[in-house]
């Protein structure tokens, strides 16, 4: 595959990018963080804005591996400035970045935009309905979190139909137990 991509150009620049993603896939997997940034960073301006993005998002996904969160923020949004995006990513983008301004505990930004993929009827809105419950913890009166944990779970009925893969049901089950006790603290009772 990597030969055949750095051979003379055959077929088109989205072929060619799908191409650069799954070779870069691999060499993730395979611990080889620096080829897959190379591959990824070739992906330029003449394929569409979805594979522009998911270019930008694995890139950003891989600095976030390597601890460089800021690097990571600066792809995400640079992602979320491409055009014509369609919803689903653009959700997943608008997430990313609120989880990396969580992260650099910008949390004004972060609630900005959560919120802006919080109505998503995605998996990366319900997530981020899980992340803006927990930012409602931080608030003096932690109570808004209710809804927004309402949001996350419209339409869960049980454990096993929690499937969200940016928030695990472990890691849901701990941001509920944490939200609880909080409310609890706060002399939220009825809430918690």
């Amino acid at each position: 595959l990597s030969a055949y991509l750095s051979g003379p150009p055959r077929g088109t620049p989205e072929q060619a990018a799908k191409l650069k993603l799954t070779l870069a896939d691999l060499c993730a997997s395979t611990g080889e963080g620096e080829k897959a940034k190379t591959y990824l960073r070739e992906i330029g301006d003449a394929v569409p804005t979805a594979l522009q993005a998911e270019a930008k998002l694995r890139l950003a996904r891989l600095a976030l591996a390597e601890g460089d969160v800021n690097e990571a923020v600066k792809l995400f949004q640079s992602a979320d400035m491409l055009p014509n995006l369609p919803a689903t990513t653009h959700a997943v983008v608008r997430y990313e970045t609120g989880r990396g301004l969580i992260l650099l505990n910008n949390l004004p930004a972060a609630r900005e935009y959560l919120l802006k993929v919080a109505d998503s009827p995605t998996p990366a809105g319900a997530a981020a309905n899980v992340r803006l419950m927990e930012l409602t913890a931080r608030d003096p009166d932690p109570s808004g979190g209710v809804a927004y944990l309402e949001t996350a779970l419209r339409g869960v009925k049980a454990p096993g139909e929690w499937n969200n893969p940016h928030v695990q049901l472990p890691e849901l089950r701990q941001a509920c137990e944490s939200f609880i006790a909080t409310c609890k603290k706060a002399g939220k009772h009825a809430i918690a």
